[in-house]
């Protein structure tokens, strides 16, 4: 048995906003919004030591709008925060923030939208920092800590034009942005212009650009993009893309081009294929940067009597050269059959085959063998039948099988043996089998009982593995205002789930691992009332350690 610590906290938090919106004189002249917002809470920790932690906030905000329904308005708005904390935390203290500016808005006829805003952002801190020690002659921690005051302020101008310019049919959208950033070490100041148009050749084509200036302290980005989408030439639906980048950053410069198109065919009324390309050029530092990527598709439907047959083949090549070289092919094909008149719902059946291929080297300045997998190919199986059914009194339920095989080769696997996408586990070998399945049942229109669950098996490297998962959720209704939710989940994960060859030297470490979950909710609404019963459960266990965390909050809040 381990060592067994406890420790709770409960939370006792205030939140109060007053809030006056109208007009002076008349609606049309000047309108306005002021707020008040003060929130305070105070936790308390029972540990080895009983502790408190006190935190207050208010904040005022007030904006005004001249002439709100005119094409011509100014606003005018501010907001201050103060915010103080103290107790047993090392960053104990006070904090101010001050935002406050104007916007000027024109929406004058024949004449392109203007809107021009001055912002200015100041926070400052007066607090106390430091660390957590533990103090061996008296037997406990100390804080130690020291001040600290800090500043810094930002200033911003933004000016925007929008328009179009209809003799040539095009849509702009042009901004300018000034900024000054002011810290107690240094200031700097940054400028930004982007500068976005459309246009419409006719029905079926049309150009995007969009062009960008940014400067900030020492580093600069220039890019350009256009985007052109022509009318389709039959049964050919083609778009082509063109960007330009050129950044420098410290020492650092690079420039790159990249060209991308993008063509779509329906062959027949069953078959449709889809390509997709993209090439890529540049340089970093006078080094020459090169990369390409191919990706085609081809789908073919077919409805036979009651059922529907879809075939969908993907081809994917890729190659990038630059300090590494990095190439990846992959072919694969998927077929899937499904009823469509079933009584009660409908059978599926799918199949799906893949080959990838993924080299990489590593060209490293000192004389040094890489780490990372320079060679390495996988091929995966992967077969599934299952059933969607609707039941008696709208009910519905859904039954799965899937059997997944992977083998995988190469002269160097890290590359690919410790990586998870989701559930799917790549390793140098797997033989999985899955059955899952999911139920749902209406109660009345008042709620609804889910239920669902899923159970791994086989192999992973040779070793046996196990996985199972199962949850509940429940919600009702009980009559107007009052909800209620409840939630419970289980997983289980053998050891052998973790069995990775990258890993392999650390496996007496590894456990089974349960995790559980369950959560209540209770919400319940009364005129202008709102009251909240949560109640939260999460316990880990690890085999070497136990983990669990309960939380209970009980809210209630009142809007005049």
């Amino acid at each position: 048995m381990g060592n067994k610590f406890k420790s709770s906290s409960q939370t006792f938090e205030q939140k109060f906003r007053l809030r006056a919106n109208g007009f002076i004189y008349h609606p049309k002249l000047l309108s306005y919004f002021a707020e008040i917002t003060l929130n305070n809470s105070k936790t308390k920790y029972k540990t080895v030591d009983d502790s408190t932690w006190n935190a207050r906030d208010i904040s005022y905000t007030l904006s005004t709008t001249f002439l709100p329904t005119r094409p011509v308005s100014l606003d005018v708005f501010a907001t201050r925060s103060y915010n103080k904390m103290d107790g047993v935390t090392t960053f104990d203290g006070d904090s101010v923030s001050n935002f406050y500016g104007a916007r000027f808005y024109s929406t004058l006829k024949n004449f392109p939208n203007i809107r021009i805003e001055y912002s200015h952002w100041d926070y400052s801190t007066d607090r106390m920092t430091g660390r957590r020690e533990y103090d061996e002659f008296m037997e406990g921690f100390d804080i130690i800590k020291r001040k600290v005051e800090y500043k810094f302020s930002i200033d911003k101008l933004d000016t925007s034009l929008s328009g179009n310019w209809k003799s040539i049919n095009t849509k702009y959208f042009l901004v300018y942005s000034l900024s000054k950033y002011s810290y107690p070490n240094r200031d700097f100041n940054s400028t930004r212009i982007t500068l976005n148009t459309k246009t419409q050749f006719n029905k079926g084509t049309s150009l995007w650009t969009a062009f960008q200036y940014y400067k900030i302290d020492t580093s600069r980005l220039i890019s350009f993009s256009a985007d052109y989408k022509p009318q389709p030439l039959k049964n050919i639906y083609h778009d082509y893309n063109f960007e330009f980048t050129s950044s420098k950053s410290g020492e650092q410069t690079s420039d790159r081009y990249t060209l991308a198109g993008i063509w779509r065919y329906r062959i027949s009324s069953r078959i449709f294929a889809r390509a997709n390309m993209r090439v890529q050029y540049g340089t970093v530092n006078d080094d020459d940067r090169y990369s390409y990527k191919l990706d085609t598709t081809f789908n073919y439907g077919k409805p036979y009597k009651i059922y529907d047959f879809n075939a969908l083949y993907n081809f994917i090549l890729s190659q990038e050269k630059n300090s590494n070289e990095l190439s990846f092919l992959e072919n694969s094909l998927d077929l899937n059959l499904s009823t469509r008149k079933f009584k009660w719902g409908k059978i599926f059946a799918g199949y799906r085959f893949s080959y990838r291929n993924f080299k990489y080297s590593f060209n490293s300045p000192y004389e040094i063998e890489s780490d990372i997998g320079d060679n390495s190919s996988t091929i995966e199986h992967k077969a599934r039948l299952g059933s969607h059914v609707r039941g008696p009194w709208k009910a519905s339920w859904s039954v799965e099988l899937e059997a997944r095989f992977m083998d995988a080769s190469g002269n160097k696997l890290n590359s690919f043996e410790s990586v998870w996408l989701g559930e799917s586990q790549n390793a140098e070998k797997i033989r999985h089998y899955t059955a899952s399945c999911n139920f749902r049942y209406p109660i009345l229109k008042r709620g609804s009982i889910i239920l669902s669950g899923s159970y791994t098996t086989g192999q992973t490297n040779s070793q046996d593995i196990r996985k199972y998962n199962y949850e509940g959720r429940f919600n009702y209704t009980f009559f107007r205002g009052l909800n209620f939710t409840a939630w419970w989940r289980e997983e289980f994960r053998s050891k052998g789930w973790w069995n990775t060859s990258i890993l392999r030297t650390n496996r007496e470490f590894y456990t089974d691992t349960k995790t559980r979950d369950y959560e209540f909710d209770l919400y319940y609404t009364w005129r202008q009332m709102f009251f909240s019963l949560e109640l939260t459960s999460t316990k880990l266990d690890e085999g070497y350690a136990v983990s669990e965390t309960k939380r209970f909050n009980l809210k209630a809040s009142r809007t005049f």
